[in-house]
């Protein structure tokens, strides 16, 4: 492995929390068709076991499909193409992207789980990693509630944290879609509304990409105990070129504030590794990785 040798002159700061406090997300703006969700706002909390989102709608009504797409960490699409295609019923239309084209999530981002939600039915389900996608091919795991009508301004929605493979020491990056799944039938008709940064204008039954994901917790900084899971201690120089591990992770990954990965050690680094960061620009990143139980957590990292 290369070696970098540093000082130990203070110039990199990680913080990290346990706080399970209530944290708020807000829509992306955006009000194509007609700011239910781009004006919307999320508020999430759990008890360690179950996650309970609060939404709240913007000025619009809630008429069409809201997907909510999960990366658990443990590998899965970062693009939802022809080969992801069951329409067996709206919500798995509109997870599907069916008769549109491909969605592409911001990279670093792969889609394990996604949640759908209309005024008939809200529920969870598991997105195979790989090859096709047929009619009941994304696996259903739960229900996880829906909004009385689609005037109305508030409902809940939960799911555990088991169900999406994760513990509640674990942070997951999440995306959020909306959408008519029923246009011309069975194609799903997009909007720009959504959580993550979608070009204004609504992509309809076009290719689009979403270009920035939040996490939770710790809203869009993915926070946690990093420092004492993972054994990281830095050593930088007056540059701040890189900092080390007392314990060993896997697929170290590190996202500017746009969620875009701007650097990956991808392979398991031991004890003692030094992790390189110098082509990094001054600013705050996020760093996810696994620890030796495989459990994925995160956190800020300031580069001064």
């Amino acid at each position: 492995m290369k070696k970098f040798y540093f000082f130990t002159l203070i110039g990199i700061l990680f913080y990290t929390t346990s706080s399970w406090a209530q944290i708020v997300y807000n829509g992306n703006g955006n009000s194509g068709f007609g700011s239910p969700i781009g004006d919307s706002s999320m508020s999430f909390s759990d008890d360690g076991t179950t996650i309970t989102i609060n939404f709240t709608k913007g000025s619009g009504d809630f008429n069409d499909t809201m997907v909510m797409y999960i990366d658990n960490g443990s590998g899965g699409r970062n693009v939802i193409n022809g080969d992801v295609n069951d329409t067996a019923d709206s919500n798995r239309r509109a997870i599907s992207n069916t008769g549109s084209g491909d969605l592409t999530f911001p990279a670093g981002f792969e889609a394990t789980h996604a949640i759908a939600i209309n005024t008939t039915f809200g529920g969870l389900w598991s997105i195979p990693n790989s090859g096709s996608v047929g009619d009941n091919g994304l696996g259903y795991i739960d229900a996880v509630g829906s909004p009385a009508a689609a005037s109305s301004t508030s409902f809940s929605f939960s799911f555990d944290w088991s169900e999406i493979g994760l513990t509640s020491s674990d942070n997951f990056p999440f995306v959020v879609t909306y959408g008519n799944p029923n246009d011309g039938g069975s194609n799903m008709f997009s909007s720009d509304e959504g959580y993550g940064t979608i070009a204004s204008g609504n992509p309809g039954l076009n290719a689009f990409s979403i270009t920035s994901v939040s996490f939770y917790p710790s809203g869009s900084l993915g926070i946690s105990n990093f420092e004492s899971n993972f054994g990281l201690t830095t050593y930088p120089n007056p540059t701040s070129t890189s900092f080390k591990l007392s314990k060993p992770v896997d697929n170290l990954k590190i996202f500017d504030i746009t969620g875009k990965m701007v650097k990956s050690f991808n392979g398991n680094y031991s004890k003692g590794f030094v992790f390189d960061i110098s082509n990094l620009k001054q600013g705050l990143y996020l760093v996810k990785a696994k620890n030796d139980l495989g459990h994925t957590l995160t956190s800020k990292l300031v580069k001064l």
